[in-house]
């Protein structure tokens, strides 16, 4: 059944359904943050750079700021095919919102590592 949603017969749902999976991710990533938050002494960088040393945090981190990126470029990419009329506007400010989501994963991929 639920494949059957996911096929290019119904494609509103599948972005719809990948919105939802990375808002899971988002919200399961705040949890251990603030569980880990609530452990680890952050006053100092020296605690920041504890907080985010394992290797499991730093991957964690960079999905969930992939998810974030993609959360938010499909949330604006609905607003903006249902208020915007003008077809080259519209796909010139979709454009401009995807390469800054992936500058900011980019910039994010620099900071980490």
């Amino acid at each position: 059944m639920i494949l059957d949603l996911l096929t290019k017969k119904y494609p509103g749902f599948r972005l719809w359904f990948l919105q939802r999976i990375s808002g899971l991710i988002i919200a399961i990533f705040l949890i251990i943050f603030i569980a880990r938050l609530y452990f680890i002494d952050v006053h100092t960088f020296q605690g920041w750079k504890f907080f985010f040393t394992p290797f499991w945090m730093q991957i964690l981190f960079l999905l969930t700021w992939v998810c974030i990126c993609f959360h938010g470029w499909i949330g604006v990419r609905n607003v903006i095919k249902d208020y915007i009329r003008y077809y080259h506007l519209r796909i010139f400010l979709l454009n401009i919102i995807a390469l800054a989501s992936i500058a900011y994963i980019f910039i994010m991929l620099w900071i980490l590592y």
